[in-house]
This record gives C-alpha cells, sequence and structure tokens, in this order.
C-alpha cells in the first residue's frame, strides 16, 4: 500500500500559498506550530516581516516565543515602548537573545520595574548592537549607564528622559557616529553637564542633539574641537561656555536655546560657517543685530537654508538688498533660491514688500514659519 501524501509532503513555496489566505497573525503562528515543515513554512513566509520586531497587543507573549524561535534570525530591530508594544517580557528577551543573531537596533522604554532586565539584555547584546535609543523612567540611572557604556560598537545612541550626571560614561563608545541627549526637566528643572568632556574622546561623532541642558565648562583641558562634526543641534539648552571648533559643520540649530556670553554664538558661527548649508536659530538674547546679519551671511557662502525670527534686526530696504547682494556673491541662483523662512509675521511682511524693489529678486524664497512649531 502506498504512503499517504500529507500536507507536509509540499513543497515550501506551496506552503507559503497556504499562509498567504489566512488574514490573522494569530491563525499563521497557530498553524506554524502543527509540525516542524509548517514552521519553516512560515518562517519562510515571513521572509522580512519581523525585521522590526515590535510585539503589539492582540498577539499572545505565548506566539511571540514562536515568532521569535522560528523568524528570530531575521529580526534586527526590537522595539519595547510602553505605549505602543506589550509590557517588557523578560521571557521573551531571554528567547531574543538566543534566536535574534542579527540583532543590531533596539529602542526601549526603562522603568523601574524592567531596568534589570533592561541592562543584562543590553550586556549580552552588546557585540551585536550597532543603534540604541532608550527613554530612562528611572530614578537613579546609573547602573544603566554602566551597561550602556559597554555596547563599544554602537554607532547610534539616543538618550532620553532622565539623564544625570553618570550619563558621562558614554564617552567610552568611541565608535559612536550620532549621539541625543533629551533630558526630561520634570525630573529636575536644572541638569548641568560637561558635554565637552564627553564628547571629546567621540573623534567619529557626525551628529550631535542635545535638549534642555546646561552645557557647563570643562574642569579638564580639552582640545576645543569636534573635528568631523557635521550636524549641531542644541535646543533648549543654556550655554555657560565656549563652543569647540567644528570645521565641517553643515547644519545647526539653535531653537529656544540662552547664551549669555556676548559674541559667544556668533563667534562660533563666523568660525565654523564656510561649510553650513541649514541654519536654524532663535536663541536669547539675539545672537547678532542686522550688520552682524550680512556677516552671518558673508561667513556662510554654502548656506541655502536660514530658519530665523531677526531678533534686533530692523528691517528698511537698504538692509534687504544688502541681503540680495551677498547673496549672489556666494553664488545663489534663481533656479534655486536662497530658502528664508522668518518666526515674526511682521517682519516678514516688511521684507516681503521690499524684496521687489532689490536687484535679484528671485535670489530669495521667503516664507513665515510660526514658531510654536518649533
Amino acid at each position: 500500500m502506498e504512503n499517504q501524501r500529507t500536507i507536509y509532503d509540499l513543497p515550501i513555496e506551496v506552503l507559503d500559498l497556504i499562509f498567504v489566505e489566512l488574514q490573522s497573525l494569530v491563525d499563521k503562528v497557530q498553524l506554524a506550530q502543527v509540525h516542524e515543515k509548517l514552521g519553516k513554512a512560515f518562517a519562510y513566509h515571513s521572509r522580512s516581516a519581523f525585521k522590526k520586531l515590535s510585539p503589539f497587543f492582540g498577539v499572545t507573549q505565548e506566539l511571540w516565543l514562536v515568532i521569535v524561535s522560528l523568524c528570530g534570525s531575521t529580526v534586527e530591530e526590537f522595539s519595547s515602548r510602553q505605549i505602543w508594544n506589550t509590557p517588557w517580557s523578560d521571557i521573551l528577551v531571554e528567547s531574543i537573545e538566543q534566536h535574534c543573531t542579527n540583532l543590531k537596533s533596539v529602542r526601549i522604554d526603562v522603568f523601574e520595574n524592567n531596568c534589570d532586565g533592561v541592562r543584562s539584555f543590553l550586556l549580552k547584546m552588546s557585540k551585536l548592537l550597532v543603534s540604541a535609543e532608550l527613554t530612562i523612567f528611572t530614578k537613579d540611572p546609573k547602573k544603566l549607564f554602566d551597561s550602556v557604556a559597554e555596547m563599544a560598537n554602537v554607532t547610534q545612541l539616543a538618550l532620553r528622559g532622565n539623564i544625570t550626571e553618570d550619563v558621562c560614561q558614554i564617552q567610552k563608545l568611541t565608535a559612536l557616529e550620532e549621539l541625543v541627549i533629551d533630558y526630561n526637566k520634570s525630573f529636575n528643572p536644572f541638569l548641568p553637564l560637561n558635554l565637552l568632556e564627553i564628547c571629546t574622546p567621540l573623534t567619529n561623532l557626525r551628529s550631535l542633539t542635545v535638549r534642555n541642558i546646561t552645557i557647563i565648562p570643562s574642569e579638564q583641558p580639552h582640545p576645543l574641537i569636534w573635528p568631523k562634526l557635521e550636524d549641531l543641534k542644541i535646543n533648549d539648552c543654556e550655554i555657560i561656555t565656549e563652543l569647540p571648533d567644528c570645521p565641517k559643520l553643515k547644519t545647526l540649530d539653535m531653537i529656544n536655546s540662552n547664551c549669555y556670553i556676548e559674541g559667544l554664538l556668533f563667534g562660533f558661527i563666523l568660525q565654523n560657517g564656510v561649510n553650513i548649508k541649514k541654519m536654524n536659530e532663535n536663541s536669547n538674547p539675539p545672537p547678532f543685530d542686522g550688520d552682524n546679519f550680512l556677516q552671518v551671511l558673508r561667513s556662510c557662502p554654502k548656506l541655502r537654508a536660514f530658519y530665523t525670527p531677526m531678533k534686533a534686526i530692523k528691517i528698511y530696504q537698504a538692509f534687504v538688498s544688502a541681503i540680495v547682494e551677498v547673496l549672489k556673491d556666494n553664488g545663489v541662483k534663481k533656479e534655486e533660491p536662497f530658502k528664508l523662512i522668518i518666526y515674526a509675521r511682521a517682519k516678514s511682511k516688511w521684507i516681503r514688500r521690499l524684496i521687489p524693489r532689490t536687484s535679484n529678486p528671485e535670489l530669495i524664497d521667503l516664507n513665515y514659519l510660526y514658531d510654536f512649531a518649533f
């Protein structure tokens, strides 16, 4: 009597078509558990569907464990966020540690009840991870920063929430190319941070974003240069020290930041403006007046987009005409006009009236932007 053939004898490609007909992920995973061949077919069917592993409600932890066991080798990103994902599970994370051998990136919310688990996970996966985003809600994150400092291969790191002075340990991560430090003021309204000490060893850093911190002077001498930095954002900060030179700087944001050292921000722009292509400025007190505004344009010959409220600047015809002449000298063409975005409606209206009276009105693309967006 001939052996009876079953569904398990079908080629993977045919079984894939069966999974296509199932609309529910739950149904697919339940079928995948029936037989080893069906499990392999589910993995084949899923392909890169779980490249970003983001456990969501509606699928039980048991089924997520099955998914990880079958598709773990395809997972490159793992997300555990309070709002979007199911609660942190040590059991699921242990499965990820075992099966997700190609994991590269994590996004995790860290609370008191999962901090130890997150720390252990980061340490075990430290050799694999190249990107991490941690939002910290714990009162004392020192031990967490201890673990972060061991992720030697990380090139992208974002730290949000309760940042303390212990964050300075990340200066060990010399492979870093992109760094975000976004402090939540609800923990403490004042966070002095020695940014120079943190970033000086990070000689590969290309992008730096800091928010809601006070940038203080370093107690130790450091070379005042960030040699590879191209993108710098200093938003909602207090600046009470000189900033390093950034000879390769291409974009600069200084939104709602305060600096009461006269000439510091103005001098920083002049010193590092040669390669800047985009600048977003809305600082207090205003870093430049009308004459200095023209000087900024001259020192930034590649600048093609400028967001500014033009505080402390009087608008009149000769001034607007001078702007156009500088833009002409900087090589701005009518095919790609200079984008001037003004936060102040009244000044935007005045400039718009005066631009047609200049020698080359087509060189300026003027827009008004309500500063609440920033």
